[in-house]
């Protein structure tokens, strides 16, 4: 969907959040940061997005309010579904808390502290 500031791609970020509905189900092999997001990629950018829209001073704001009725249904959505991959995933518990904690998971940020990296 490209840039989240762009006002022509506004209509499309709201309407994405008001028709975002839990992702397909995947059995991961093997859990790290890079296999999270390469699954995921697509939502959690479009969430960015929706998350960007919501925050937006110059948009439209029905699609501002939009944004805000949704973007926390849809941070519970993804969050849930992710949480469920690695619960399921074929491989063993240490191997779930290594594949995640292994690499470099945490990112710091000056303005935003410490995070998790996706």
């Amino acid at each position: 969907m490209g840039n989240p500031s762009r006002p022509d791609l506004h209509p499309y970020v709201a309407e994405w959040g008001k028709l975002y509905s839990e992702p397909i189900r995947v059995i991961f092999k093997e859990i790290s940061p890079k296999s999270i997001w390469q699954f995921y990629s697509i939502d959690l950018n479009n969430y960015f997005r929706l998350c960007a829209l919501s925050r937006s001073t110059s948009a439209i704001p029905s699609y501002i309010s939009s944004a805000l009725e949704d973007v926390f249904r849809v941070r519970s959505i993804l969050e849930k579904s992710i949480i469920e991959a690695i619960n399921e995933a074929s491989c063993s518990f240490e191997e779930k808390v290594q594949g995640i904690l292994g690499n470099s998971f945490f990112g710091c940020s000056k303005k935003q502290g410490t995070s998790l990296r996706m």
